[in-house]
């Protein structure tokens, strides 16, 4: 997730470029000299490893965690990703039910079609069971939630799909993991932000009319409004290129989207 900066002043920027150190062509956010985007971002754009996205300093706040869960799980299996939405409403209105109801239990209150895995053949059902497991594991922890523990959930995942469709193996299965790898990758990015940069986040621009959009989107998991969003968010006020710019860009964005959890109230996380 990005560096936060809830409307406070800001220390100031470096007055040269923290990559190729020219100091005559940076306006203390973009370098004439460096190639747009950045270099860092254009190789943050290519990973293509979920634990070089998460971080393994920083780490991930619990609802990120269910958030990435919820995205890459719903590209398996959509009743899965409906089980975890629930999760999240339940954690977002009661931590303390939450707290009770999905740690004791390693599968707690799945969809009963879970339990004979109509759906799957036996190699996929033994990652979709590895992968909630490890789930379920995960939200009995306290504190932020480590990078390895995510690629795990996320790896078991990726291979879901590409066993059922393809049991036999060969390379038409590798080729379907490598897609769902690339996908996951691109939800995460879209979650977790660019880390490389300081947002400025001014409580201002939590308008009403910004706050109905994200939730209209997050009803309809349709995010076609992203733009509409940046408009409004402009209306209140917004100059913060970070937060246009992502409202605004051609990739895709998924519930969970950093600029949305903001607006929602969400992030920074207590």
């Amino acid at each position: 997730m990005p560096e936060f900066d809830l409307g406070v002043d800001m220390p100031p920027r470096a007055t040269r470029c923290p990559r190729c150190g020219f100091s005559s062509l940076w306006d203390g956010r973009k370098c004439g000299h460096c190639p747009s985007p950045s270099r860092a971002r254009f190789l943050w754009q290519q990973i293509n490893r979920i634990p070089e996205l998460v971080g393994s300093e920083e780490g991930i706040s619990q609802r990120q965690f269910l958030s990435l869960v919820l995205e890459f799980s719903g590209r398996v299996q959509p009743d899965i990703s409906k089980h975890f939405a629930k999760g999240i409403a339940l954690l977002e209105s009661d931590s303390a039910a939450f707290a009770r109801e999905w740690s004791t239990d390693p599968l707690i209150a799945l969809p009963g079609w879970f339990a004979d895995f109509r759906y799957y053949r036996q190699s996929s059902s033994e990652t979709l069971s590895d992968a909630l497991r490890l789930v379920a594991t995960t939200l009995c922890r306290k504190g932020e939630l480590d990078a390895v523990t995510v690629q795990g959930v996320a790896h078991y995942l990726s291979l879901a799909i590409p066993s059922h469709a393809f049991p036999k193996g060969g390379k038409r299965r590798t080729k379907a993991f490598h897609r769902e790898v690339t996908a996951q990758c691109e939800i995460a990015r879209d979650v977790l932000g660019y880390t490389e940069v300081t947002v400025r986040l001014d409580p201002e621009w939590q308008t009403s009319t910004a706050v109905a959009i994200v939730r209209g989107m997050y009803e309809s998991r349709d995010f076609s409004a992203m733009p509409i969003l940046a408009d409004a968010l402009q209306d209140s006020g917004c100059d913060e290129p970070e937060i246009l710019e992502h409202c605004r860009a051609e990739s895709s964005h998924f519930r969970g989207c950093w600029v949305c959890e903001w607006l929602l109230g969400f992030y920074p996380a207590a």
